[in-house]
């Protein structure tokens, strides 16, 4: 990698470390993403991040959201808060087995990755909102056969595919997912598979009844 190269992956990064601190919008920071691509030298690419650079120094900048730690496989969760916040900033963040889903799920992820598996989970609802604000990123939910999944995106240069394996096979488990928010330059996947483990049904989870 050459030095203009370095020096714009640092750029990058620096902006983005600005957006998740709430120093910079999204439409700011889309400008100067836009603008360092296109700088031919490094003392241009200095100036587009010098504020940045000031706002770093010692007891001027904003800290960093703490990253939530991962989960992984857990016995029964505590009932979820209405709503929980996800960050993945330069990290990789996971929810899977048997974990507590909230109504909505805020998502902030800047060079990372996110993955919700909701096959064994806990239903604080029928209906889970998620708001996702992507750059440099990727979000991959696994739900299971039958849910409904409704993509709201608005997506600058992304891509978002829904797996539809079983769909034609299985009837609605009345679990509806709702995303919506942005994507810059970043990664949506929808996958259906089968639960994981063993266990009530996902309808008896939310309180469902199940056949006729």
């Amino acid at each position: 990698m050459d030095q203009l190269s370095e020096a714009r992956r640092a750029a990058v990064a620096r902006l983005c470390q600005a957006q998740a601190a709430g120093r910079l919008s999204v439409h700011t920071f889309e400008q100067r993403y836009a603008l360092i691509l296109e700088a031919e030298s490094r003392s241009t690419i200095d100036a587009i991040i010098a504020d940045l650079i000031e706002d770093d120094a010692p007891g001027t900048g904003s800290q960093l959201p703490a990253e939530v730690p991962d989960s992984g496989q857990t016995p029964l969760p505590e009932p979820a808060a209405p709503s929980v916040r996800l960050p993945a900033i330069f990290s990789t963040t996971k929810r899977k087995g048997r974990w507590a889903v909230p109504e909505h799920i805020a998502l902030l992820v800047i060079l990372g990755e996110v993955e919700l598996d909701f096959r064994d989970a806990i239903y604080a609802s029928d209906t889970v909102e998620i708001d996702v604000s992507i750059t440099l990123g990727s979000l991959k939910l696994i739900v299971p056969p039958g849910t409904q999944v409704e993509n709201e995106c608005h997506e600058t240069l992304s891509s978002s595919s829904v797996g539809s394996k079983w769909r034609r096979k299985s009837p609605p488990n009345g679990l509806l997912i709702v995303i919506s928010g942005r994507l810059l330059l970043g990664d949506l996947s929808v996958k259906e598979k089968h639960p994981a483990g063993m266990g009530p049904t996902l309808m008896e989870r939310l309180g469902l009844k199940g056949g006729p």
